[in-house]
């Protein structure tokens, strides 16, 4: 029995006729049945910023059986969690290096993309690292099928214009960011292209 990148061989007993199940790959939850090979595909997978098409592309020319597209989704779904965790403790510790080279002069690099899917960084001048990120979503498969939110992780939380969504994660990123608070630091300058909607949203 195939399982995305893993499978499962029914072996029977020609003495006792027991049959047992061998697993070709490491279980990480046996009562959901997910596969060790297919989480690390996944994470890869987002990483790499590709999807099932470009997976299944590489695996073909490997000889090595594809994976669908719900599957994938699955997992990511399982450890989508976790690397939101891993980030947000990247995010402070990059925050709090930035702090200690930064000293008096404080300038922040704001980058932003729009569309129906946002996405929104801070990064620190002297650190080059990312310490904040934010993102904003028009748009949920599930929601557009007639799922109640409660059901499934929703990440669809804007509903403006796609160019009032950069100054939104502007502010979200600048202005009220929990992590500036933690860390007991402020933006004095910050660097970011000519977009006059997001500059009249800053102090």
């Amino acid at each position: 029995m195939q399982r995305g990148l893993s499978n499962i061989y029914l072996i029977k007993c020609c003495k006792c006729s027991i049959v047992k199940k061998v697993y070709t790959n490491q279980v990480f939850d046996y009562q959901r049945g997910l596969f060790t090979i297919n989480a690390k595909a996944a994470a890869g997978s987002l990483d790499a910023g590709i999807g099932e098409s470009q997976l299944n592309s590489l695996l073909t020319s490997m000889n090595i059986e594809t994976v669908s597209s719900a599957l994938l989704k699955r997992y990511e779904r399982k450890i989508g969690k976790c690397i939101e965790e891993v980030a947000i403790e990247s995010c402070s510790q990059s925050l709090e290096e930035e702090k200690t080279l930064a000293q008096s002069a404080n300038y922040i690099v704001l980058d932003t993309h729009r569309s129906l899917l946002g996405h929104g960084v801070l990064m620190g001048h002297y650190s080059k690292k990312i310490f904040s990120y934010a993102t904003r979503s028009k748009n949920c498969r599930k929601c557009r099928l007639g799922h109640d939110k409660s059901d499934h992780d929703c990440r669809m939380n804007y509903d403006g214009s796609a160019k009032s969504m950069e100054a939104d994660m502007a502010v979200k990123l600048y202005i009220k960011n929990p992590l500036f608070a933690q860390h007991d630091v402020f933006g004095a300058r910050i660097i970011m292209d000519n977009d006059w909607s997001t500059i009249a949203t800053l102090p």
